[in-house]
Order: C-alpha cells, then structure tokens, then sequence
C-alpha cells in the first residue's frame, strides 16, 4: 500500500461493505428499476492493486453497477459515498497528493471543473474520449460524461395544460404564476441550473431571477421527490426538476398524473446536466482507472442508467428511457461549467442571498 493510501481517511468502504452514508445526488433518490436486469457480462481485467472511487453519486443509483462490475472483472475497488459531488471535490482537493482516490464519479460537471482548473485531473486516453460525442465531455479531455438529465418543469397535463404552461423558464416570476411553482433550492441540479444561469446571462439577472422566485410566492421543497409528490396531490401546480423524477415514480406508481414538460431548446430552463468521471493524478495504476470509466460509457452501463436510473445515454445507439424522445431532440445546450471552476461553489450562496431557502 502506497503512503498515500496508508494517509487515506477511514471512510472507504469495499464495494460489498455498509457505506458511510451521504446523499450524493442531494435528495431522497432511489433505484427503482431492478439493477439485475442489465448483466454486463465483462471479462476479468489484470489489476494488482486496488481501485479507488470517490462518488458523488448515490449509492442505490449506481451501487448496482459498481459492484457488477466489481464481481464480473475481479477488480478490487473501494468506493467512498462519503458526501455530495462539491463535497467529494472539495475534500479531493483538500488531500493534494496524499488523496487515495483514483477516480472521481460526480453527479454534476461543475465539481469536475473545479478540479480541473486546480490540475487534478489526468487526460483521458482515445480510447475512451472517442466513445462520447464531443458535447458530453471536457474540451480538454479530462473527463467525460457518464449520463444526462434533463431540467424540466413538472405538472399535471389536467390541471395545467401544456398551453397554459410558461414558454420560457424566465416567465415564471411573472404574475400568472404566482403561489404555483416549487423548486428545490438545496438540491445539486438546480444549483448547477443557477451555475449555468451565471455564466449564460451574468451574476445580476441570475440573481434578478432568483428574488423574482421569492416575491412570486415560488414553494421550496427539500428535494425533487418531494416537488414531483406535491404537483401529484394538487399541493403545487407545476415544478422546476430533472426528467427522470417522474419517470421513475412512474415505473413505481402508474396512476401518477405528473408528467414532465420540456423548454424549448434554445431557453435555458431545458439544459442538459451530465455526470461525469475522470481519472485523478493520484491515481495509483492510471491505465485502470481510465479502463474503469471507459466501462461507465459502455453500451452495457449506458443502458443501466436509462433502464434503472432513467437517465439519457451520452453515446449513440442507445434508446432513451420510456416514451421519451432522445437526448438530442428534447434537451437544450449541455451546461458546461468549466468557466467557473472553483466559483462554483458560489452558487450557493448567491441563491441564499436571494432569499430562497429549502
């Protein structure tokens, strides 16, 4: 073991053992789908040490897969759910050179981009890079995205009809729907929503948005769960979320009237948000960990995340999740925040200052 690794904190579990807990993707999230429907059928793969994984992701999203993997190349990995993906970032980088991690799995690209403006990350090799459309993945190929979520606004085609629905996400402070929507603001997602909002229209409309949120009455709940159950009751009319709440609950519960409502693509309320992976430079066997991450963009993992997490595959040929149309047609600009590095964190309290809480 390196001295690096014997430096590790005690937080590393094996893949098989009881995590240390943390809500990597900042809500009440769940695998519904059954995981074992999806068998990858890999073949064992060389390795003489072990693999280390700091997650960002919940592990009853992708426990399920991590451990397939585990069990079908032989490979011993170690995985750390220990916080969310700023969280993970913040402590990776925190640790400098004596971090254990080999890989870094987050939920969202802006803790990526923190670390790759600190120079943390390894350049991923061709062979992985060329699996992933040049939208989904760095420009300077530090990492790649692993899935895609789409922000949507949920309701109930019933009591809300699609022509009544706003056209733009910025027209939602406007009087008509006052009292009516619900956001989520300490969630990850719509915190990466106000980070691409940043860089896409400036700090000052972003926060003129944000306390056109609050003086519109705009409901705060504590995570997306919690906004697609409340538009199902009646409790709300309509909500900003990613697109894979409600075709999960669905999957769960068919008579759930909520139903997902995509922006235009060229507004800014129908951004793409991928998940992504990249290989750290402390990472031990470097050639491993990138085998690792050209896994997660494999048609086998791919069609994981559609059929069980219900998220879009970033590579091509793999059908999207339910009835939904693909990635390319319902989404807007994948949401690249890499200008803000370490301003990331920022968000934040750039949303606290603007008077929501939730």
């Amino acid at each position: 073991m390196s001295s690096r690794r014997a430096a590790a904190v005690p937080c590393f579990v094996a893949l098989l053992a009881t995590a240390c807990g943390g809500d990597g993707d900042g809500g009440s999230e769940e695998t519904l789908a059954d995981a074992d429907e999806v068998d990858c059928q890999l073949e064992p793969v060389e390795a003489d040490g072990e693999l280390t994984v700091y997650s960002g992701r919940n592990e009853e999203l992708v426990g399920p897969l991590l451990e397939q993997y585990a069990s079908q190349t032989g490979v011993d990995i170690a995985i750390d759910y220990g916080g969310d993906s700023a969280t993970m970032a913040r402590q990776i980088s925190e640790e400098g050179d004596a971090s254990p991690a080999d890989v870094f799995f987050s939920q969202a690209p802006g803790p990526l981009a923190f670390l790759g403006e600190q120079g943390r990350l390894d350049t991923l090799p061709d062979s992985v890079l060329d699996k992933v459309p040049e939208q989904y993945r760095a420009a300077d190929g530090t990492w790649v995205g692993a899935s895609g979520r789409v922000r949507v606004l949920v309701h109930d085609p019933e009591r809300t009809p699609a022509d009544t629905l706003p056209a733009s996400v910025f027209d939602l402070i406007k009087p008509e729907y006052r009292g009516k929507l619900g956001i989520a603001p300490s969630n990850a997602s719509f915190q990466d929503f106000v980070s691409y909002l940043r860089i896409a229209i400036g700090e000052d409309e972003t926060m003129a948005f944000l306390e056109g949120l609050v003086d519109n009455d705009v409901r705060t709940y504590p995570n997306n769960v919690a906004i697609v159950e409340a538009v199902d009751s009646g409790e709300i009319d309509m909500g900003l979320a990613n697109h894979y709440y409600v075709l999960e609950l669905l999957a769960q519960d068919e008579s759930l009237t909520t139903r997902n409502h995509y922006f235009p693509a060229e507004d800014p309320g129908a951004i793409i948000l991928v998940a992504g992976a990249s290989v750290l430079d402390t990472a031990d066997d470097p050639e491993l960990a990138s085998q690792f991450v050209e896994f997660l963009v494999s048609e086998c993992a791919q069609r994981y995340f559609v059929d069980v997490t219900k998220e879009f595959s970033v590579i091509p040929g793999v059908q999207p999740p339910g009835d939904e149309r693909p990635l390319e047609a319902v989404g807007g600009e994948v949401a690249d925040l890499a200008e803000l590095g370490a301003g990331f964190e920022n968000t934040a309290d750039l949303i606290a200052e603007s008077g929501l809480e939730g």
